[in-house]
């Protein structure tokens, strides 16, 4: 068996996308095989026990899916895929093996040909067009570079490392939630092989030397962030600067862009900017690609660059950078973290900016924020992102079947102390739940705030194999209950703090799928797809220990495991259904974009559950599918 980066893709490629088509545009029709082939005339041989059907009414094909592993968290595994089209009640074209790729170019072809027929007007008509070009784009786009990264590292064993910096460069597959997980738009493959943390390059940062009067900067430090970004240069290279300038760096991707901005070229001949080039110490992409590291350095750099990636051009927004500032101190005063130490916040307690000479208030696109790196050298060992634990098995260089990292853990546990799998699987779950979901409600229950805490800003230290610490990472990812103002107002009143309040059922939205399913229901499909615990007892015993917690809580957290066991459904932020209105939810007014709902697994078995979102539901929402959007606020993304 050969490794064949484009057939590793494909697969790939197919999964994260009808994942998405299943959950948020046709649910299909699910049979057991002896049913379905009962029915049909069906030639092929199905090795799984059931099978899904999916109808295109548009082209009139009909899709089969041999079903490997149905997941009740929402992600199956299929193991072929079979199409024929049906022209009417007596008369049908053969089935045939289906081209993937072919395919998905189909599915998206139905989801726009639906959403031009609850559509009125030509102008709507154009704009559906280009919103479709721009998806398949994206599509074929994200396997192509997934293709490439999986060529470039074929049989590298820091794949398999335990350690922050490779496990921040390990997601080759992207985003498990996602239809397009490795669509980046704006970089070339040469760039790609500095910048993309995939492919492990190293660059230094450029900077520019500012009059302190252009400059914004914010530090909860003892030094401000001109002192200490000068520190870091200093420490490389011998710098002088002129009388009342302060160094700012970017990210080589971004200097040429803003380079030929017009009010820059007039600061630089002014004299009140000068670009100095690179600069410093080499740097490498995390998992985010804007926010760099250098090993041995006290600071990540947050940096924004002119790329798309997933849905969203990556860029710090000005009105994001005092909110790492808010809560440090916020932390700092409550005494959380000192409280449980097996819970951390990866702190970014500084910013610097060049104010845009036209709105100080608009973005310059010199944003940069500080992050404190706890994980230099040899104390990022056993540092690993969520989304590198439960990312799917990459095959081995000769082909065969790989393992994911989770599994790969649990394995040399069980080996070590001569345990089962499944004894060995429950104790490691309930560390991760006593690190991660635990400590996160109970921060909400008793302080009011509620954080972004997906996969990828999810960070578990395993280093001794089990769960030891959840690090948290991303300060302008959280939002603060009003029913807390008062105990904020103390600890902000030298901050704005006004746009970072929020209703409890909106952070409802928020926690539901930041941290159940896009975190926890991750960890759930990742032991339940490698064989180590059914889904149905992880579910069960996620109920149960939501229960207990609720009977200790006092406040909003209460309401929270409430809402969260007695809803039928859960809001589900719609990545598909953002790419198809081509929708960027990071830019001002739509950060939050288009969510729907999802059938709750942690909703009590003994009701009966709806059924998943069907076509007719989607034909119905016609808001949701033309591009409803929102502030932020009303909905979460």
């Amino acid at each position: 068996m050969k490794f064949v980066a484009s057939n590793i893709a494909e697969y790939a490629s197919f999964h994260a996308f009808i994942n998405a088509y299943l959950r948020e545009i046709d649910a299909g029709i699910w049979k057991g095989k002896s049913q379905f082939l009962a029915l049909s005339d069906f030639p092929y041989e199905l090795k799984g026990n059931e099978v899904l059907e999916i109808f295109l009414p548009e082209s009139q094909q009909c899709i089969v899916m041999d079903v490997s592993y149905k997941s009740k968290v929402g992600r199956h595994h299929f193991q072929g895929v079979y199409v024929r089209t049906e022209y009417d009640e007596e008369r049908s074209s053969p089935w045939q093996s289906a081209d993937i790729m072919y395919l998905l170019i189909a599915l998206v072809r139905q989801i726009y040909q639906r959403q031009n027929t609850i559509s009125v007007g030509t102008e709507l008509s154009e704009s559906i067009r280009m919103n479709e070009v721009e998806l398949l784009g994206r599509l074929l786009g994200s396997y192509q570079t997934m293709a490439y990264f999986l060529s470039q590292r074929a049989g590298d064993a820091a794949l398999t490392s335990l350690d922050f910096i490779n496990s921040e460069q390990s997601i080759l597959y992207g985003h498990w939630l996602h239809p397009t997980p490795k669509s980046q738009q704006g970089i070339t493959p040469w760039q790609q092989t500095f910048y993309s943390p995939e492919l492990c390059g190293h660059f230094k940062l450029h900077y520019f030397s500012a009059d302190k009067s252009l400059v914004k900067e914010g530090s909860s430090l003892a030094k401000s962030t001109s002192e200490l970004l000068y520190a870091e240069v200093s420490r490389y290279d011998s710098i002088e600067l002129a009388n009342d300038h302060v160094l700012v760096p970017v990210h080589p991707l971004q200097a040429p862009n803003l380079l030929l901005e017009e009010w820059v070229k007039v600061l630089i001949e002014e004299g009140r900017l000068n670009y100095l080039g690179e600069l410093g110490a080499d740097y490498t992409a995390t998992s985010s690609v804007r926010t760099v590291v250098n090993e041995a350095s006290e600071w990540m750099v947050k940096l924004s660059i002119p790329v798309k990636i997933t849905n969203s051009l990556r860029t710090n927004k000005r009105r994001e950078l005092e909110d790492g500032m808010v809560i440090e101190s916020y932390l700092n005063h409550i005494g959380f973290l000192t409280d449980r130490p097996q819970f951390k916040v990866v702190d970014d307690p500084a910013y610097i900016t060049i104010n845009h000479p036209k709105d100080h208030q608009l973005d310059s696109g010199f944003e940069v924020v500080l992050r404190r790196n706890l994980f230099t050298e040899e104390k990022g060992q056993g540092i690993c992102s969520i989304l590198t634990l439960v990312q799917d098995s990459i095959p081995k260089a000769d082909g065969s079947a790989g393992s994911s990292l989770l599994n790969n853990i649990i394995l040399d546990l069980a080996a070590k102390e001569n345990r089962s799998l499944d004894q060995v699987a429950i104790d490691w779950f309930d560390r991760y739940w006593h690190c991660a979901i635990e400590s996160i409600l109970s921060l909400y229950d008793g302080y009011g705030i509620a954080l972004e805490a997906h996969q990828q800003n999810s960070l578990l230290d395993v280093s001794a194999g089990y769960p030891s610490c959840y690090y948290y990472r991303d300060n302008q990812g959280f939002y603060l209950s009003e029913h807390f103002k008062a105990e904020l107002a103390e600890v902000g009143s030298q901050l704005n703090l006004t746009n970072i309040f929020y209703d409890d059922d909106k952070i409802f939205t928020a926690i539901s799928y930041y941290v159940f399913v896009n975190q926890l229901f991750a960890v759930i499909y990742r032991l339940g797809a490698d064989g180590l615990l059914d889904e149905e007892v992880l579910v069960e015993r996620c109920r149960k220990k939501l229960l207990a917690m609720q009977n200790n809580m006092q406040g909003v957290g209460k309401d929270f495991i409430h809402y969260i066991l007695s809803s039928e459904r859960l809001d589900y932020k719609t990545n598909l259904l953002a790419r198809v209105n081509n929708i960027d939810e990071l830019q001002e007014g739509m950060e939050h974009a288009v969510y729907s709902t999802i059938v709750n697994p942690l909703y009590s078995a003994s009701k009966s559950k709806p059924a998943s979102k069907s076509i007719s539901e989607f034909e119905s929402q016609k808001e949701l599918i033309k591009g409803g959007k929102s502030e932020r606020g009303a909905v979460y993304g």
